[in-house]
């Protein structure tokens, strides 16, 4: 059995690790998440069971969780992007764990990384970079991690406009400005509204507009959808470098999302999703080879 550490909230963490559930053929694969979105994924999940923590849960707590599913004895533990965990306890809990330990290192905030590098290199046995993270050198590269790969994807003509509103509760209304603006123009909008994954809306679409995050940015430059992303403020993620590393068009204001998806949308017609790499079945094929254990 695999173990995904994939605490953090929101979706980034949590489609990370569905991505390698569903990569990870014949494999029973466990997923600990605290993400408020976890019943709704785990319910199109069948490739994975998920134990799912109280976002509102203390540190003890979630610690008492974690140190619980690993007395399992996973055949590998898998942490998503916090080395030493969200709270700090992999810390003491990562040490004894006998498992090929595998660290998934997304692109945050240098100050951080350069505060969990040593522990990193010393205790993980293979630390993984999916499609960005360059605080490691050691790291392996795969392409970025999706939840779905082309052949699973609809074929149908792409039309209108994807607001993905995928960030945190305040931020809703920018999103619907956006879209309210995208319809006084007379294009259709789709809005999401927590359906998972979104990826299969943005296979549909001519252009998207949402934020910087992982999911969001990369699904979007695998399926060649125009993006317009309002680059949010993290703690972690560096969402303004993600979009223009993407080369997609960076906005503030909700009217200047709207004219920059028009725009996409006067350049022609979107052309179909071409095929695209799926960095999480590379992933699960060298996470399924890790057997040298590091202390």
């Amino acid at each position: 059995m695999w173990l995904i550490y994939a605490l953090g909230g929101g979706w980034g963490h949590l489609t990370r690790a569905a991505a390698l559930a569903r990569a990870a053929v014949g494999v029973q694969v466990r997923i600990i998440t605290n993400s408020p979105h976890a019943t709704a994924v785990g319910a199109q999940l069948p490739e994975a069971s998920l134990r799912i923590i109280n976002p509102a849960a203390s540190k003890q707590e979630a610690r008492a969780i974690v140190e619980e599913e690993l007395s399992a004895a996973p055949s590998r533990f898998i942490v998503d992007a916090f080395a030493r965990g969200l709270g700090g306890e992999l810390a003491e809990l990562l040490p004894p764990v006998a498992a090929p330990k595998v660290l998934i290192h997304r692109d945050v905030n240098p100050r951080y990384a350069a505060r969990i590098r040593d522990f990193a290199q010393a205790h993980y046995t293979l630390i993984l970079a999916p499609g960005e993270g360059e605080a490691f050198p050691s790291a392996v590269r795969t392409a970025p991690w999706l939840v779905r790969s082309h052949a699973e994807l609809p074929v149908s003509s792409r039309q209108g406009v994807f607001v993905c509103a995928s960030g945190r509760p305040d931020e809703a209304a920018w999103y619907r400005e956006a879209a309210a603006q995208v319809r006084r123009a007379g294009v259709p909008v789709r809005e999401s509204s927590g359906e998972w994954p979104a990826i299969q809306h943005i296979a549909e679409s001519a252009a998207v507009i949402g934020g910087g995050g992982y999911n969001t940015v990369y699904e979007c430059q695998a399926l060649g959808a125009p993006l317009i992303a309002r680059p949010w403020p993290r703690q972690y993620d560096r969402q303004a470098l993600r979009i223009a590393r993407a080369g997609a068009t960076p906005v503030d204001t909700p009217q200047q999302a709207a004219a920059a998806a028009l725009e996409a949308l006067a350049r022609g017609p979107a052309q179909p999703p071409r095929p695209f790499p799926n960095g999480a079945q590379e992933a699960a094929a060298l996470i399924a080879r890790a057997n040298v254990r590091k202390s």
